[in-house]
């Protein structure tokens, strides 16, 4: 049988006793596996109740010291405001890089 390869000049396949056409039309039949059942899964997450309580409990805990240190006026310093400029302006660049 011709096959002709990359180079275009085709090539002779011997050394076979007879081609695939006749083995698969004999009495003779390929076997087959079955393929493993593919099985779906689906992931999920569960958070405890203690640990959906820390959490809140932790969120209410800095949201409270953020909003004294705003009506304490920490974030009217120069140095926050120059220190937020420039986080703020990071964040910005990282954004606009993506």
């Amino acid at each position: 049988m011709p096959i002709n390869g990359v180079n275009t000049q085709p090539t002779q396949v011997t050394g076979t006793s007879r081609n695939l056409s006749s083995a698969y039309s004999s009495s003779e039949t390929p076997t087959q596996e079955t393929p493993p059942q593919i099985k779906q899964r689906e992931d999920s997450i569960e958070i405890s109740t203690e640990a959906r309580e820390l959490s809140e409990n932790k969120t209410s805990e800095n949201f409270g010291r953020i909003q004294s240190q705003i009506n304490a006026g920490f974030y009217n310093r120069p140095d926050i405001l120059r220190q937020t400029a420039t986080k703020l302006s990071q964040s910005i660049r990282d954004v606009k890089s993506l």
